[in-house]
């Protein structure tokens, strides 16, 4: 579920980006996905941290 927010919140703040600075929706799209990736690889070094930590089982 980490992982699916990190994409998800990450996407959004692209494709909000994108529109605030007058980008098509294709930009949108790009700007999200290129976002959303980010987030993820995010998400993903938190989840290790929090695995590392006995935080997570």
């Amino acid at each position: 579920m980490l992982l699916l927010a990190g994409f998800l919140g990450g996407a959004l703040l692209g494709f909000v980006r994108a529109r605030s600075r007058g980008g098509t929706l294709a930009d949108a799209l790009q700007w999200g996905f290129g976002h959303g990736a980010a987030g993820l690889v995010l998400a993903v070094i938190l989840y290790m941290a929090l695995r590392a930590a006995g935080v997570l089982d």
